[in-house]
């Protein structure tokens, strides 16, 4: 009878072998404990929307005293801005509410621009160590004069076609900045001590990166419609998604 005879095959492994492989073993070891406490330190990622499903009121409609031939005779003020056929809600500060210190990543730059007697952007947020740069595109003169509570934090003239002003955030908290010449023309920078924050867009949604694991309480703040919070809990990595609703 006819058929096929197997060959077993005897793999000799030397000390000199032995010492590469087990060195491979361990490297493979410090890879993967490596990567687990990256994932670890880059935390989670929070998502989710914000969504208002009261009544909006209409447009604060305010009288133009200075520069009118520029600015016009009324300026409209609108405070609520929602997604169109929908209810996303702009212009919302989402933020961890229990965190008071952080390791100070790369400093970041935050735009105030005057465009049309307009602030932009209006609403915005900021950590300490960032630098908030105000520009005037505007051929009339602007005047910014921001407060962190009762203290002035700047206070500048801004000529036609003059040079960005820069201030670095050295303080969290709430910066007011108004316009001197105009008081129509207001702004709000929130300040944080940490960088889990984000802004609303048109649509009402948020991402905030790297959230540390632990329990954690979410705060959103809006310019008209106040502050809500929500106390949820943070795994070490993944997605986590919530939503809030204004009435």
């Amino acid at each position: 009878m006819s058929g096929y005879c197997c060959r077993h095959t005897h793999i000799l492994i030397t000390p000199r072998m032995l010492v590469t492989l087990t060195i491979m073993g361990i490297a493979g070891l410090l890879l993967t404990s490596i990567g687990t406490t990256f994932a670890e330190k880059n935390g989670a990622t929070l998502i989710g929307r914000v969504v208002f499903k009261g009544v909006v009121a209409p447009d604060n409609v305010v009288d133009v005293k200075e520069n009118r031939k520029f600015c016009g005779q009324t300026m409209s003020i609108q405070t609520i801005r929602l997604q169109e056929g929908g209810h996303g809600l702009d212009q919302a500060i989402v933020s961890l509410g229990d965190i008071t210190t952080s390791p100070a990543p790369t400093p970041g730059i935050r735009s105030l621009v005057n465009k049309q007697c307009k602030f932009e952007e209006r609403i915005n947020a900021a950590m300490v160590g960032d630098k908030l740069v105000v520009h005037n595109l505007d051929p009339i003169l602007h005047n910014a004069h921001g407060k962190l509570g009762k203290r002035t934090i700047l206070n500048v003239a801004q000529v036609p076609g003059g040079r960005p002003f820069r201030k670095k955030m050295k303080r969290p908290g709430q910066l007011k900045i108004k316009c001197d010449k105009h008081d129509f023309m207001k702004a709000h920078v929130m300040v944080f001590p940490h960088p889990y924050f984000s802004v609303t867009g048109r649509s009402g949604q948020f991402q905030i990166n790297s959230v540390p694991a632990g329990h954690h309480r979410i705060t959103v703040w809006h310019e008209t419609l106040g502050q809500i919070e929500k106390d949820i809990d943070i795994p070490t990595h993944g997605t986590v998604t919530v939503d809030f609703e204004y009435h």
